[in-house]
């Protein structure tokens, strides 16, 4: 027997705040999450993909959000967008594109959440590590 939306939906909400990009595939490739067309499931699962950095669920996230201008199914994802750079120029991106097609209401929300973001920055790889960094040079001989 296949889950109503009402146990897919406890599903997801019982999974933690971020995954592994290959937990995530793999519970792509077996429940189908990305591009689901069930608004409910995709406020879920957007956010938690944006969370995890499964950008392979991008392009689908971003035709949703555009196509859906319902604001409670898409403020949880672009509440997740903007807390990354990359997040926040996707956010900006969909916006422009969707918003002719928004009510009002959503559109001054998405404006507001956009507006007020502060984005932490792309994380940066460490230069050296602190053993190399502690390494005394050797003696010439």
């Amino acid at each position: 027997d296949a889950w109503s939306t009402q146990g897919w939906l406890h599903f997801l909400d019982s999974l933690p705040p971020t995954l592994t990009v290959e937990q995530l595939a793999q519970l792509d490739e077996a429940y189908g999450f990305t591009g689901t067309d069930n608004g409910e499931i995709a406020m879920r699962w957007y956010p938690l993909t944006v969370r995890s950095g499964y950008t392979q669920a991008n392009e689908a996230l971003a035709e949703f959000t555009a196509r859906v201008g319902r604001r409670k199914l898409i403020m949880p994802i672009y509440t997740a967008l903007v807390q990354t750079e990359p997040g926040l120029a996707l956010a900006r991106q969909i916006f422009e594109t969707a918003r002719p097609g928004y009510h009002p209401i959503t559109t001054g929300s998405v404006e507001a959440l956009i507006a007020g973001a502060k984005p932490a920055p792309a994380p940066v790889a460490p230069a050296a590590t602190d053993a190399a960094a502690d390494e005394k040079p050797a003696p010439a001989n």
